[in-house]
């Protein structure tokens, strides 16, 4: 399934260089215009791996809360009824 998504995106960009509309691309494919342009940019990257999915979750999480704090929050509030 992952390797059938590559090949299809580096196929509707080959497509796309070659100058075949947007439509037509987006179309056959049931994409999005949007979907299309984004591997194009990521195309024009001169990225080896520019086909594969990239993951969208954040390096870092600033709101988390560590456990530890949690429970002292937890007997300080306990304490204080």
């Amino acid at each position: 399934m992952k390797e059938e998504k590559t090949q299809q995106r580096i196929l509707a960009v080959q497509r796309f260089k070659n100058g075949e509309s947007p439509e037509s691309i987006c179309t056959s494919l049931n994409k999005s215009k949007a979907w299309l342009y984004k591997w194009n940019k990521r195309y024009a990257d001169n990225d080896a791996s520019w086909s594969e999915s990239r993951f969208r979750r954040p390096l870092s999480s600033p709101d988390y809360i560590p456990a530890e704090v949690v429970e002292i929050v937890y007997d300080v509030l306990a304490l204080n009824r």
